[in-house]
């Protein structure tokens, strides 16, 4: 007998799951969209939630709201966009695509559970091409919550991972008017980083993150 097809992945739960990658981007003619790829060591991406998008690796801070009409077709509403002066290319990725993300989108998501991939295709032929990387929030099952960690301009002394620096840091506390309130926590190094920052050497900074639980390891 015939094997059992794979599931379809549930569109709306898997665009809110992880951060897309743009990995290839072709226009009506089949031809790659040179724009779209200013700077090969910082792709652009989307990342979806609380029913707007946002675009990712850009010059200016771009988003907009959507909505799934069904499994294939995403509607997205008029964007907004920071108005920073940015030069090309950065400037010109910017505007293609916001040119892009307008109108209603043909959108499908293939590939294994945990790799996949999203296509996105608009009425003038443009296709675009995204590689999928699970969230934190996927990562560690839960949403996080919201802390502040003051960074030293002075590294740890232990021996931090290839990716990120190790960090001596605290806990500050703020409240709802953003005024430092009660007392700083001990310093204590971070040998894993902070994912997704890169301190400023000599400089002392605070750094507002999500901060997740990860389980232990028995032994």
């Amino acid at each position: 007998s015939a094997p059992a097809a794979a599931p379809t992945p549930d569109t709306a739960t898997t665009l809110v799951a992880y951060q897309w990658q743009l990995k290839q981007a072709t226009d009506a003619a089949g031809q790659s969209i040179a724009a779209l790829f200013p700077t090969p060591d910082k792709p652009l991406g989307l990342q979806f939630g609380d029913g707007r998008h946002s675009v990712t690796g850009g010059c200016n801070r771009i988003s907009a709201g959507y909505q799934l009409l069904d499994s294939t077709q995403l509607k997205v509403s008029q964007g907004i966009s920071t108005m920073m002066a940015c030069p090309p290319p950065l400037g010109d990725a910017d505007a293609a695509f916001a040119r892009f993300l307008a109108g209603t989108l043909q959108v499908a998501i293939a590939g294994e559970a945990g790799a996949p991939q999203l296509r996105l295709a608009a009425a003038d032929g443009s296709t675009l091409t995204f590689s999928g990387t699970p969230t934190p929030e996927t990562r560690f099952g839960g949403p996080g919550a919201r802390a502040f960690l003051e960074v030293s301009p002075e590294p740890c002394v232990a021996p931090a991972p290839a990716a990120r620096p190790c960090l001596m840091v605290r806990d500050r506390f703020f409240d709802e008017k953003g005024l430092a309130s009660g007392t700083p926590g001990d310093w204590r190094p971070l040998p894993e980083g902070i994912e997704g920052y890169t301190p400023v050497e000599g400089a002392q900074q605070v750094v507002r993150v999500k901060r997740f639980e990860q389980a232990g390891t028995a032994g």
